[in-house]
């Protein structure tokens, strides 16, 4: 296998099974709660989806800045960029981040988180490319309503998305955070869905919503 070459293995770790990607994606960046974190996890540094994505991806890093509580808008006092977690990304290069917030939001959803939204997501693209990620479901249908309106901004940002939405992803006993079965179906989805998205150019790649 060409060491200049990232590839993305499967589950049997075989070289003639993995798929290619772009070489230049070395390190990659995750942007989240304590969805990806890996709160409730036995071993979070193992179980989480980040770490989960490196075990099937050759040759690519993925850092895990997940904060539990975490938020977008930066008025709240669990703002993802008021966190430690933040300081640390934000002082370090990557090749692509992928911004999983969103679901701490729904409980204090505003007007500005919109423009909230937008204002995190350019900051991040000046370090480079920024997929984005919709959440999943919780399995709180009063919570659901307000996340889908998080949902609609999200897939409007005009970067590349990943949408979990409608994923089926087994949830824990709060009904919202997944269980290490979970991690593993959202870790699959994203890892299918990044080797079709960066197939493509950044241009290409516009308003392209992988569900």
């Amino acid at each position: 296998m060409n060491k200049d070459t990232a590839t993305i293995c499967t589950d049997t770790q075989t070289t003639a099974s993995c798929l290619h990607l772009p070489p230049d994606i070395r390190t990659i960046r995750c942007v989240g709660d304590s969805i990806t974190e890996g709160w409730g996890l036995p071993d979070p540094q193992e179980n989480a989806w980040p770490a989960l994505l490196e075990n099937r991806f050759c040759g690519v890093r993925f850092e895990n800045y997940g904060s539990a509580g975490a938020a977008v808008q930066s008025f709240l006092p669990n703002a993802w960029t008021s966190t430690l977690a933040s300081h640390v990304a934000l002082s370090r290069p990557a090749g692509l981040t992928l911004l999983f917030l969103g679901t701490n939001d729904s409980e204090q959803l505003t007007p500005h988180f919109a423009d909230e939204y937008h204002s995190l997501l350019h900051r991040l693209l000046k370090d480079g490319p920024v997929i984005t990620i919709v959440p999943p479901k919780t399995g709180i249908p009063a919570l659901n309503r307000r996340l889908e309106t998080i949902r609609q901004v999200i897939l409007s940002a005009g970067v590349p998305v990943i949408d979990l939405w409608n994923t089926p992803v087994e949830l824990g006993g709060d009904a919202m955070h997944p269980t290490i079965q979970g991690q593993q179906q959202m870790a699959r989805h994203i890892a299918q869905s990044l080797v079709q998205l960066l197939r493509h150019t950044p241009r290409d790649c516009q308003d392209m919503a992988i569900h």
